[in-house]
């Protein structure tokens, strides 16, 4: 099968550790049903900037990218690419995900809001996304089985489909 006909995951990371977990939960699926990932970093902005150190460069997202590609080295994953993007990290993942497989991102990224449930960018996936979406918790493990329950919000859209096949197929392999 060529590559370009498989199944795609679009995976958002950010630098945080929530954004590396995501990272690690799709390439554990990607591994196992030969699909590939596509791990995006966008470089939101709309943040406003914040003076930084002297020591300090500007965040160009490279950190980001090369911290990706060594976990993607350290796991023993090549069929990935790494893209850095400029805009609103939702906006960005969601016009990527369009004709993607799954849609991953950490529960929070690295905005800081610690009282936070689920971060915004995941908020607003969850709320808009037209492909299968999964939000990684932070206290998913990737040496533990997966066992428990699998939520699927479904609003009887079409698009709402290609999550409900995702959660069915998730839930078989669990067992």
């Amino acid at each position: 099968m060529c590559a370009q006909h498989r199944p795609t995951i679009v995976v958002g990371i950010d630098g945080s550790r929530d954004g590396l977990l995501a990272l690690d939960w799709a390439v554990d699926l990607a591994a196992r049903r030969g699909w590939t990932i596509r791990a995006i970093h966008v470089l939101d902005e709309t943040r406003p900037t914040h003076p930084l150190p002297a020591t300090s460069g500007p965040d160009d997202g490279t950190e980001v990218l090369d911290d990706a590609a060594d976990e993607l080295e350290r796991l023993g994953f090549t069929d990935a690419t790494l893209d850095l993007r400029l805009g609103h990290p939702a906006v960005i993942l969601l016009a990527a995900a369009t004709d993607a497989a799954l849609l991953v991102t950490g529960r929070r990224g690295a905005g800081g809001f610690d009282e936070l449930v689920v971060g915004s960018v995941s908020q607003v996936c969850a709320a808009c996304a037209q492909t299968a979406l999964v939000v990684v918790p932070d206290t998913w493990k990737p040496d533990e089985p997966e066992f428990g329950l699998v939520a699927v919000g479904v609003d009887g859209s079409p698009s709402c489909q290609a999550a409900l096949g995702f959660a069915f197929e998730a839930a078989a392999e669990r067992g």
